[in-house]
């Protein structure tokens, strides 16, 4: 959905800018935090193009 590979999610989730929910063993991003995730992708684009 986000159009990353799997370990530039988990470099994410690791600097802490991207949440996962655990199921058991297995991990999942929620549909509104990849909108959040995004929405700051966004917002820190807009930042230093001003």
């Amino acid at each position: 959905m986000l159009g990353i590979r799997t370990t530039k999610a988990y470099a994410e989730v690791k600097a802490g800018k991207l949440k996962l929910t655990r199921n058991g063993r297995r991990s999942f991003v929620k549909a509104s935090e990849v909108n959040r995730y995004i929405a700051a992708l966004d917002a820190a684009s807009e930042k230093e193009a001003a």
